[in-house]
């Protein structure tokens, strides 16, 4: 059981849990209050299930772990202090302070935390420790979706064995900044739960390291971690401390600055670029100079680059290259869709299974086996990351020309999971965004409404259903 509960409503909250025991407690959620208590609690629960199934090699039951987290009474605005309460099966319970002193993100926020629960568990560093590895950093300047879903079963497959050994935590890390990087989705865009599982994980592989150090894939995650929070200060004081004699290395410190600064002079003058360069320069070039211009000096074949297109998708563009962007965007998004669903389920996805795949909801560090899974398939395909949710962002950039509007204002109680933002509207039945309708996909798309008005306002573009199969 995890409650989650605000500082709005301490006195009372407090109370009810105090009348309901944990043990014979139904699973109760509290939504937070604000969304850095939801921050804080999506990394804390992340880490909590992580060092107990460290401990047990199992997930625990929905009523066994009891996590509640409050806001103290000693709060200030802009640095906010928690109360954690943490009941482990079995263990007495413990209460831990925590004081967001620095950028919510930071990893080093969460280090005590994670020390005391480690503590209750018994649980010590990892002395055998993988030796640092710099493959997975050269492997994923590929910033291919099919790459990095053989690198995340590589990862996952080697958590269920080891899931102490600190590389392997620092190599997730790896993985899901390397995929917050690939998203890019416009109005809607929101990175913020993968940024709390790359917290999680750069905080684990600290606490399980015996030098409490973070090898190099773990440092070049933490930077693109601050790059991707927009902390340029501190993400280009980790990138001038780079090693400078390693050239995966400075690959990575060369794009993350280019993506921190927008600065693409450093990488134009590269001599043979990597993918992930490429796509830095285009992306840092389009920002500061202009989208059409930096889309005509690209090549047709980096011109059928999907990270590519999805950048231009959402700059602004001529009507020209849009016309461009329009015939490219939908195939490659669904090839890319169709090769990752066939490496994960080891079988070709069908049309007739396509919208229903893509609504599948997402989970956190464990699959729905209770294993270790770095990237699952929901998050592939739910929150716009390695097999971008192209409605989110092709079709979004597509709108003015296409759609036909079926029906203005339909009542909700949220919107759609892909485009929830934290404002507390999460009850209810969550909204279904692709159907399908005869020979065609229809992709329904919502937006917010003005605050206070639990509305969805429903589009829908129907495309054939012909260029998938």
């Amino acid at each position: 059981m995890v409650a989650f509960n605000g500082c709005d409503k301490q006195t009372t909250q407090r109370n009810e849990l105090a009348a309901k025991p944990e043990a014979n407690a139904v699973a109760k959620f509290h939504a937070p209050q604000d969304e850095s208590q939801f921050i804080v609690t999506t990394i804390l629960q992340d880490v909590a299930e992580q060092l107990f199934y460290a401990k047990e090699r199992r997930l625990p039951n929905s009523n066994q772990l009891a996590i509640t987290i409050f806001e103290s009474a000693s709060s200030i605005r802009g640095r906010p202090d928690y109360e954690l309460n943490c009941q482990f099966p079995g263990l007495p319970g413990v209460h831990i302070p925590l004081h967001v002193d620095g950028p919510i993100w930071s990893p080093a926020i969460y280090q005590e935390s994670i020390a005391a629960l480690s503590k209750t568990l018994e649980l010590n560093p990892e002395t055998n420790s993988t030796a640092d590895d710099l493959q997975l950093l050269r492997t994923l300047t590929d910033m291919s979706a099919v790459t990095m879903e053989k690198e995340n079963q590589r990862v996952s497959a080697a958590l269920r064995q080891g899931i102490q050994d600190p590389l392997l935590h620092e190599e997730s890390a790896l993985l899901l900044a390397t995929l917050a990087i690939r998203d890019h989705a416009g109005e809607f865009f929101d990175n913020r739960w993968l940024l709390c599982r790359v917290t999680a994980h750069l905080a684990l592989a600290r606490q399980f390291s015996a030098s409490r150090q973070l090898g190099k894939n773990g440092l070049v995650a933490e930077a693109a971690l601050f790059v991707l929070m927009n902390n340029q200060t501190n993400a280009l004081s980790l990138l001038q401390a780079f090693s400078k004699d390693d050239e995966d290395v400075v690959r990575w410190t060369r794009s993350l600055r280019a993506l921190c600064t927008s600065d693409y002079r450093e990488l134009g003058a590269v001599k043979d670029p990597t993918p992930l360069e490429r796509i830095s320069h285009f992306l840092a070039f389009a920002r500061v100079v202009n989208l059409d211009v930096a889309w005509a000096n690209l090549s047709k074949k980096e011109q059928q680059i999907v990270d590519m297109v999805r950048i231009a998708m959402t700059e602004g563009y001529c009507v020209e290259t849009g016309h461009e962007l329009l015939a490219l965007a939908l195939p490659l998004e669904l090839q890319e869709i169709a090769s990752v669903y066939e490496l994960r389920h080891q079988r070709q996805l069908k049309a007739v299974e396509l919208c229903s795949a893509l609504n599948a909801l997402p989970y956190r560090s464990f699959d729905e086996n209770g294993v270790p899974c770095v990237i699952s398939w929901t998050h592939s395909s739910r929150n716009c990351d390695c097999t971008h949710l192209f409605a989110c962002s092709n079709m979004r950039s597509a709108l003015p020309r296409l759609v036909s509007m079926k029906g203005a204002q339909t009542p909700q109680p949220h919107t759609p999971n892909s485009f929830r933002r934290f404002a507390g509207t999460t009850s209810g039945q969550a909204i279904p965004i692709f159907t399908v309708r005869c020979k065609t996909l229809t992709l329904g798309f919502g937006t917010h409404s003005p605050p206070g008005r639990h509305m969805i306002h429903l589009f829908e573009w129907q495309y054939p259903i012909s260029i998938y199969q």
